[in-house]
């Protein structure tokens, strides 16, 4: 259903403009795939979503602000994305 919304090549629910729906796909995503929960999304099989999640994480400010594992008492992320717990 999600694959129909986003345009033929993948720039994103409102074509070439970055929305607000672009982000929060690509944020929950990609906090799927970091977290131990053993779940796929399945990406290979819905290459619009695909593209659209590729190109929001070619943009500086995703690269900047990668999508980490976060649960209480994680207070940072070793240059590896490694979580640092409390003390």
């Amino acid at each position: 259903w999600l694959e129909e919304r986003i345009d033929r090549d993948g720039e994103g629910f409102f074509g070439q403009v970055v929305s607000v729906q672009d982000i929060f796909l690509t944020c929950h995503l990609r906090f799927i795939a970091n977290r131990p929960l053993d779940v796929d999304t399945r990406l290979a099989a819905h290459p619009k979503i695909s593209a659209l999640v590729n190109r929001m994480e070619d943009r500086a400010s995703f690269r900047n602000n990668p999508v980490l594992w976060w649960e209480p008492g994680i207070t940072g992320y070793e240059a590896d994305g490694t979580p640092i717990r409390a003390i």
